[in-house]
């Protein structure tokens, strides 16, 4: 066999069917899905042993959302700023900090629960939306992938 065959597109009857290709994806994500949400909660007994998360943990928890749009563009005083805040080494970025104080917020609360926005249970809608983050990175890769290579581009 040419080396120069296992690089050309295959004729059409030999492509996989879109069905099949849905079907592979569902089950590479759901092997991904598997593997993040095993013990998402309880990996680390709730003692906090990573120093990025400990850290991302304490300033999400001493953060909140501003009232208003005007409040979080005064950079100096917005209560969802990190350095406003007494937090001078955040070096993680304003997105994942921000997309998780935001949810923790939105969650409903029952009366005898910890809320969400707290020390004890912020780490947790963060793991819950890195994982959905991994999810989204997986299927988009995989997608990009079978879009290129139905076109005929490279990679």
């Amino acid at each position: 066999m040419r080396p120069l065959a296992l690089l050309l597109p295959r004729p059409v009857a030999g492509r996989r069917s879109a069905g099949l290709h849905a079907l592979i994806l569902a089950l590479i994500l759901v092997v991904a899905a598997v593997f993040r949400l095993n013990a998402l909660e309880t990996w680390d007994d709730n003692s906090h042993q990573h120093p990025d998360e400990r850290f991302m943990t304490i300033v999400a928890s001493a953060v909140s959302m501003p009232a208003t749009i005007g409040e979080y563009f005064n950079t100096p005083r917005s209560s969802l700023n990190p350095y406003a805040n007494g937090q001078s080494n955040y070096a993680y970025g304003q997105l994942p900090l921000t997309l998780t104080r935001a949810v923790a917020e939105l969650l409903p609360v029952c009366n005898q629960c910890v809320p969400f926005t707290s020390y004890e249970r912020v780490y947790q809608v963060g793991r819950a939306l890195s994982t959905l983050s991994d999810l989204v990175t997986i299927a988009f890769a995989c997608c990009w992938r079978g879009a290129s290579s139905a076109s005929g581009r490279p990679t």
